[in-house]
């Protein structure tokens, strides 16, 4: 599981860009098995999920939209039968944000936890740190961006 699973969303402020080029390099690898596709216009992360049989397509999408109340940040989930796609994309910065990469780890995760059968809460306990708070990934970022993480929305 990708060490960004281990990070909270982070409010989106306004007037945020999306990634830049150069911050989508440092962070596609830390997601392998998400693809980078442009639709409409605008960047969007994309992996497709196959379960054996429905009710563990079911059970992924439980758990993905536990992650999506706990952190307040959707991802667009298509399932057909036991197959599941699920895109992360950020509409109010046009593109992709940090969170959407933490969002992706997370549905990485949960598809971990349908597969090898672990069951219970997925909550956390306490709270976890934003990626502007973490001394490594905020060297990912760009210099204005991490500026942006020290503020409050």
């Amino acid at each position: 599981m990708s060490q960004l699973s281990q990070f909270a969303c982070s409010p989106i402020g306004d007037n945020e860009p999306a990634l830049t080029p150069e911050e989508l390099e440092n962070l596609l690898p830390l997601v392998p098995s998400w693809a980078l596709v442009l639709e409409n216009g605008a960047r969007k992360l994309r992996a497709h999920f196959t379960f054996r049989t429905e009710a563990h397509a079911a059970e992924f999408m439980e758990r993905l939209q536990q992650h999506q109340e706990t952190e307040k940040h959707p991802v667009e989930v298509d399932h057909s039968g036991s197959r599941v796609r699920v895109t992360c994309f950020t509409a109010k910065v046009d593109g992709l944000h940090p969170n959407d990469f933490i969002m992706a780890a997370r549905a990485d995760g949960a598809w971990s936890q349908v597969i090898v059968g672990r069951t219970g809460d997925m909550a956390r306990p306490g709270r976890l740190p934003t990626i502007n708070q973490s001394p490594r990934f905020r060297r990912i970022l760009s210099p204005a961006r991490r500026e942006r993480g020290n503020r409050q929305p």
